[in-house]
């Protein structure tokens, strides 16, 4: 009834898959159909607060810049750098960079039992209802579940996303003797 106005107009923050991946020193999200701005707002939260190199955003998955994800995000979707664009592309895009695809899915190996990490490290994310797509299912070299209890069905795409990547994020680099940085 009350709206607020225009506070400014600006360029999409977007940007190119490769230049984010070539600057990335810490572990990349790829969200593959994540369909709740709030989830998507999320775990752009995450990004930023575990420090990743940055988020592919796939075609399917709600808008970073919208009205909900840029709340759900409490702004921070204007520094986390994210890209855009089809899951196929994204993935070739990673896989020429030297990423390895691992995904965050209802059944695999469980998190707490990994305890180390590539260099170059792409985590995906699946939608919501139906998980991720055919194109990251065959891409991914690992797939990660995390234990829960039985009463429980599942976890939110923006809670399981935090929890991966609080984990992961501090994993040492496989074949790195140095323990892995506090953050």
């Amino acid at each position: 009834m009350t709206p607020q106005g225009v506070l400014a107009l600006a360029d999409d923050l977007g940007r190119a898959a490769d230049e984010i991946l070539a600057r990335a020193s810490a572990p990349v999200l790829l969200l593959d159909r994540v369909q709740d701005p709030g989830n998507v707002g999320a775990i752009l939260r995450v990004a930023a607060a575990f420090r990743c190199g940055g988020v592919l955003v796939g075609s399917g998955t709600a808008d970073p810049l919208g009205a909900k994800a840029l709340r759900a995000s409490a702004g921070t979707a204007i520094v986390v750098p994210f890209a855009r664009g089809t899951p196929r592309g994204l993935l070739d895009t990673a896989a020429r960079a030297g990423f390895s695809c691992w995904l965050l899915d209802g059944v695999g190996e469980p998190l707490w039992d990994v305890t180390s990490r590539p260099a170059r490290l792409l985590l995906a994310v699946g939608s919501e209802g139906a998980g991720a797509g055919e194109d990251v299912s065959r891409a991914a070299t690992r797939r990660l579940a995390i234990p829960i209890a039985p009463a429980a069905e599942s976890l939110n795409a923006g809670v399981a996303a935090g929890i991966a990547v609080a984990h992961v994020a501090r994993l040492p680099v496989a074949g790195d003797a140095r323990p892995a940085r506090s953050r």
